[in-house]
């Protein structure tokens, strides 16, 4: 019902337009630049957003009122998009100023702005120097469990003959391990580095990557 009211009173003062932000959780990292997704409420609209660099939202879902306030307004025939900054997925709990900006530029561009984004920049060069910090440890941590589940300790892991074997090749306890890694990594996102080095480590990451991305593919 709130939505609802939301969209009666735009249609009061006359707006044509209803565009949401949002945020999406994405295997990235952290010093990569932060794309921006988006999906829109008609074909049109939505080739505006692909003309500013927006990359077409194809998958998943905008949760909450990001999504509802858009299903409204089409309802009502208001045009409207979402416009959904990437952001790395192990750090959900974080503010991330350069996904942020990111969204912020696009909007810019398409309602001709300008924007002083400078305090927003100078933020998430911090932001990024700390979540590059926390990274190299998890994956330092997820390497050690790797090798330690295995019983390599510090020995160098086994040449894989046949980088392009398939998932069928693998030795039993070696499949059982990467599915009890998948089934962790759904109910914790951070347990995906480990899962990532174990797929690596077997030369098996190829035939897995759909199903690894798709732990990340829900936006937010």
């Amino acid at each position: 019902r709130f939505c609802e009211a939301l969209i009666d009173l735009a249609q009061e003062w006359g707006v044509t337009r209803v565009v949401t932000f949002a945020a999406m959780a994405a295997p990235t990292r952290p010093e990569s630049d932060a794309r921006v997704f988006g999906a829109a409420t008609d074909p049109e609209i939505l080739k505006e957003l692909q003309a500013v660099g927006v990359k077409v939202l194809t998958e998943g879902k905008i949760k909450g009122m990001n999504g509802l306030l858009l299903s409204v307004a089409a309802e009502r025939s208001i045009g409207g998009f979402c416009l959904l900054g990437e952001f790395p997925f192990f750090a959900r709990a974080v503010v991330n100023p350069k996904a942020s900006a990111a969204v912020l530029r696009v909007f810019a561009r398409l309602a001709r702005l300008e924007l002083n984004l400078t305090a927003l920049d100078t933020d998430a060069i911090e932001v990024e120097r700390v979540l590059s910090d926390h990274l190299s440890v998890l994956e330092d941590e997820a390497e050690r469990a790797s090798k330690s589940a295995n019983g390599d300790h510090d020995e160098a892991p086994p040449e894989v003959p046949d980088v392009t074997r398939k998932i069928d090749a693998l030795p039993g306890r070696v499949s059982a391990r990467i599915e009890e890694l998948f089934e962790r990594a759904r109910g914790d996102r951070t347990k995906a580095y480990e899962l990532k080095a174990e797929l690596d480590r077997h030369a098996v990451f190829d035939d897995y990557e759909d199903r690894f991305l798709d732990l990340f593919k829900e936006a937010e």
